[in-house]
């Protein structure tokens, strides 16, 4: 059973600056628990052990990456007032909080044979001896463009149920939860990076990088976690992968639109506005709590 309670925050807008009218929604940074526990399958997306291999290893990036995230956004706090203080900070609230209930899912798939937590402590280990040497704009760009791919993922992943209706239900409930949190919370870090820089060449250039970054760390733990399980995926298992990620209704072509629109010099994440998706998975807890 997941449990929820709402976090203080308030009504937040955007920057004056933004050449939209639009409102973004209120930032909510919700406190969760899931019963992963209830599922001992080791395989346990779909019964694909390439498919829950992906889902492992994205689970083992969140919480480095999300530490990440919110240090580098925080880093400009003291330049930041207003609205965008109250973003940032109810923006730090939510990623916390997906670094710890991932962190709490990765022990789970650890316990079933899966190296998760290797891979998380091995990512932790990158990130701070990228940190070393990098300056701190290239951090925040760095971070704005994680931000883009997870939150056009997490709109793939809220408008395909026949995707999400292969996972167990704690890891539905998470994946759901951090997916609406993410689309909340999508613009944040580019609002601070056009305030502190706005240097959008340089943040172009950077998710370049950023994007064959994460492709190749996914596709890595993606590796290390089959050849923990000694386990070889069966035909019917690559065909699901692939069917998972270019087929039709896949992940790549359904988020390639949206992926490339980072590159247009006036991208603002709320160009593209799905706050209905947050609106019809509160629905969802309404109904499942009643």
């Amino acid at each position: 059973m997941t449990t929820a309670t709402l976090a203080s925050a308030s009504p937040l807008s955007l920057p004056s600056k933004k050449p939209s009218a639009k409102t973004p929604p209120k930032i909510e940074p919700r406190r969760m628990s899931f019963d992963f526990a209830s599922e001992r399958r080791r395989f346990w997306y779909d019964d694909n052990a390439v498919l829950t291999a992906f889902m492992a290893a994205l689970s083992s990036t969140f919480p480095p990456g999300e530490r990440e995230f919110v240090r580098s956004v925080l880093h400009y706090r003291e330049q930041l007032d207003g609205e965008l203080l109250e973003q940032v900070r109810a923006f730090a609230a939510q990623e916390g909080h997906h670094a710890r209930q991932h962190t709490v899912a990765n022990a789970w798939i650890d316990g079933l044979g899966i190296d998760a937590k290797g891979c998380s402590e091995h990512l932790e280990a990158e990130i701070e001896e990228f940190r070393k040497n990098t300056p701190d704009d290239i951090l925040l760009a760095a971070t704005v463009g994680a931000e883009h791919i997870t939150a056009i993922m997490a709109h793939y992943l809220l408008t395909h149920d026949d995707v999400v209706a292969g996972l167990p239900d704690a890891v539905r409930e998470l994946i759901l939860w951090h997916a609406v949190e993410e689309i909340e919370h999508k613009a944040v870090a580019i609002d601070v990076y056009d305030k502190v820089s706005g240097d959008r060449d340089k943040l172009r250039k950077t998710f370049v990088v950023q994007t064959i970054m994460f492709s190749v760390t996914v596709g890595r733990y993606m590796n290390r976690m089959l050849k923990k399980t000694e386990y070889e995926p069966t035909p019917r298992e690559w065909l699901g992968a692939a069917r998972f990620f270019v087929g039709p209704r896949g992940l790549i072509p359904s988020i390639a639109k949206s992926y490339l629109s980072f590159y247009r010099k006036d991208f603002h994440p709320w160009d593209h506005d799905d706050r209905h998706l947050i609106d019809q998975w509160k629905a969802s807890q309404v109904k499942t709590t009643a």
